[in-house]
C-alpha cells in the first residue's frame, strides 16, 4: 500500500477530500496529488508529523505499509522521526 493509499483511507474515514485534509493539516493542497501521481514518494518528516496530528495516528502507523514497500524497516523510519 502506497502512502497515498493510506492517506486516502484516512481521509475517507474522516469524511474529507485529500485536498481538504491537506489544507486543514496545514500542508500544501497539491501534495496529495503528488503522492497519487508518484506512488513511491512519501512526505518529509515535518509533513508526516502534521498529518499524524491531524488524523490522530502515529507517524509509525502512517508509514507502516509504505515503509515496507520502499524496503525501509520500521525501526529505521521511527528512529529518523524521533531524532528530529
Amino acid at each position: 500500500m502506497s502512502f497515498y493509499d493510506k492517506f486516502l483511507d484516512l481521509c475517507n474515514r474522516r469524511g474529507v477530500t485529500p485536498s481538504r485534509a491537506a489544507q486543514e493539516a496545514g500542508i500544501s493542497r497539491s501534495l496529495p496529488s503528488k503522492w497519487k501521481k508518484y506512488p513511491n514518494t512519501a512526505p518529509s518528516t515535518d509533513i508526516m508529523k502534521q498529518i499524524s496530528r491531524y488524523f490522530g495516528v502515529s507517524v509509525n502507523e502512517l508509514l507502516s505499509d509504505a515503509a515496507y514497500e520502499a524496503g525501509v524497516p520500521h525501526t529505521a523510519v521511527y528512529c529518523q522521526v524521533c531524532d528530529s
